[in-house]
């Protein structure tokens, strides 16, 4: 049976010293949080609670199943977690967005407070949850403790510029293609007029006869794994394609491919993951904002547990979207102009999807943009969705909060039946993918030799070369050690305030001002080097499928 999406709405308290009335059905809390930029000068609340009606600027919204007022994190969890821990005890997956105008507390309602996921939080509580903590974490610690022998396993992608990136191998992009493939094909490709071979090698781009033999080859090997069932679905019928469309199918979604899965085994895990994430994620300050995440952040959580001698996998999904900004009240510009500029068109095709859903069009714009790619297998059924609105409550935001409702409204109306997982045999799964991983290391193998994958152009500069690897090497040192710095300096101002005294803040800061330095001048020299013509050969988009397809299967089989 299809259900309505669970939609409710979080309001983000007033903050200040304003005396604030007991005028919706609880009195609301002041707010300790950064205080969002005013333009207005009355500074009062602009949204009214009615019983189970709400209403903004002369409008009434009755879509939300509940309305959560205050900072209580507890509170909030009990309202928009309970439904996804139930869709996990009934063994169906579960997905929550969290969806708002910026500075709104979105990732405060998902993640927790700036600063709060640290390991010096996690001692200070135990054994309970630290009471900041948003709904990502407050859950992980529910299914450790109900899950007590399931296998768990996180990634996080950030889509930054309609682009997919892993922030636990310091945002490396990312392929995304279909759940069924598990590969992306580009056309686009490098072009290298009158190429010559290299010790029997030839370049990227070539199109020599041999060259376009092997093109050949390639799309009749794929063709034929195809029709065996091991790549995509082959040929379909009309009806069938049509079938593959409709709420019920979740096998035509979209996925990243190669991701950094690492597993989670205690609370331990989960902060310092956390703390990686806000370390890593893209975000910038802003009129309204202090720490403005300036990318959408997908934590995907996938849990494995025993059912009878079978495996049972289902999936968790954590949406913390980037907000929906105002340019002229946000006074971005530049840089900063241009990625509000993004997250406001993957915003309106996140909005258009909903509109279609809702309304039961034929056609839904799934591949508009990479966010409602890899939410697609989720809102088509794959999950059971809650949604949790963010809204700043004050005159001044009145406009962003009525579209954030209307939002809201919408995205209620929408129905999607999430299925039960089926368990199956693990070892049988993973005997089939070896099987794959091998026939894939072994293409890869081909394709190096072939010289599809990054090379040096004839002649090149042998110092050169070693300089470029060296510097490449020099990169992944200063990111890791600048990962582990901001980390260290998060469990330091977390401390700080714990304890009033500032300690090591001022010195781990510096720290990370000349890593971050660092990690630029190599970027910097990196990229000139690859400007150099005829110096570095970039790799064929079908060796970084491959590639990609590669990591997949390890991941898969780990």
């Amino acid at each position: 049976m299809r259900k309505k999406i669970n939609t409710s709405v979080r309001i983000r308290p007033l903050a200040g010293d304003i005396e604030l009335g007991n005028h919706i059905n609880e009195q609301r809390e002041k707010c300790s949080l950064p205080e969002i930029a005013r333009t207005g000068t009355s500074g009062r609340p602009a949204i009214q609670v009615h019983g189970g009606s709400l209403s903004c600027s002369g409008t009434t919204f009755n879509f939300q199943a509940s309305v959560i007022t205050g900072e209580d994190q507890g509170r909030m969890f009990l309202a928009l977690g309970d439904p996804v821990l139930s869709a996990i005890k009934s063994g169906k997956n579960a997905t929550i967005i969290a969806y708002g105008q910026t500075g709104s507390g979105k990732t405060h309602t998902m993640l927790g407070p700036p600063g709060s996921l640290t390991l010096d939080a996690v001692q200070q509580s135990a054994p309970n949850c630290p009471s900041s903590w948003g709904i990502f974490p407050r859950a992980m610690f529910q299914i450790l403790s109900t899950f007590q022998h399931a296998k768990l396993r996180l990634s996080c992608v950030e889509i930054f510029h309609d682009q997919a990136y892993d922030l636990l191998n310091s945002r490396s992009p990312l392929q995304v293609g279909s759940k069924q493939s598990g590969l992306k094909f580009s056309s686009r490709s490098t072009h290298l007029s009158g190429a010559k071979t290299v010790n029997g090698v030839h370049p990227p781009g070539c199109r020599c006869g041999d060259c376009w033999k092997e093109k050949k080859r390639l799309i009749a090997e794929r063709k034929a794994m195809r029709e065996r069932g091991e790549f995509g679905n082959g040929k379909a019928s009309h009806r069938e394609r049509k079938a593959s469309t409709s709420l019920s199918a979740s096998s035509s979604g979209f996925a990243t491919v190669g991701e950094t899965v690492t597993r989670i085994n205690s609370l331990t895990d989960v902060a310092s993951l956390s703390s990686t994430i806000e370390a890593t994620r893209t975000a910038s300050s802003h009129a309204l904002n202090d720490r403005s995440s300036r990318s959408h952040c997908l934590i995907r959580v996938e849990l494995t547990s025993n059912v009878g001698g079978s495996a049972l996998k289902q999936t968790l999904l954590f949406v913390d979207l980037a907000g929906s900004e105002r340019i002229s009240k946000s006074g971005a510009t530049g840089a900063m102009a241009r990625e509000a500029t993004s997250i406001n068109s993957s915003l309106t095709v996140l909005g258009r999807v909903i509109q279609a859903l809702g309304t039961g069009k034929p056609h839904v714009p799934y591949r508009d943009s990479c966010l409602t790619r890899l939410l697609r297998s989720d809102l088509e059924g794959g999950a059971v969705v809650s949604v949790c609105i963010c809204v700043a409550d004050g005159e001044e935001h009145e406009d962003e909060t009525v579209c954030s409702l209307r939002f809201g409204s919408r995205m209620s109306v929408v129905r999607n039946e999430a299925r039960e997982e089926i368990a199956y045999d693990l070892a049988e799964e993973a005997e089939g993918y070896r099987e794959k991983l091998r026939i894939a290391q072994k293409e890869l193998a081909e394709m190096e030799t072939r010289g599809y994958g990054e090379m040096f152009a004839p002649g090149s500069n042998p110092s050169e070369i070693r300089s470029y690897l060296e510097n490449k090497k020099q990169l992944q040192k200063f990111e890791s050690q600048l990962l582990e710095a901001r980390k260290a300096l998060l469990e330091a101002k977390s401390k700080a305030r714990r304890v009033g005294d500032g300690g090591r803040v001022g010195e781990l800061a510096a720290r990370v001002g000349e890593l971050k330095q660092g990690v630029d001048n190599i970027q910097g020299i990196l990229l000139r080097q690859r400007s150099i013509k005829g110096f570095v050969i970039a790799p064929k988009q079908l060796w970084v499928n491959k590639q990609a397809q590669v990591r997949e299967l390890i991941k898969l089989i780990d």
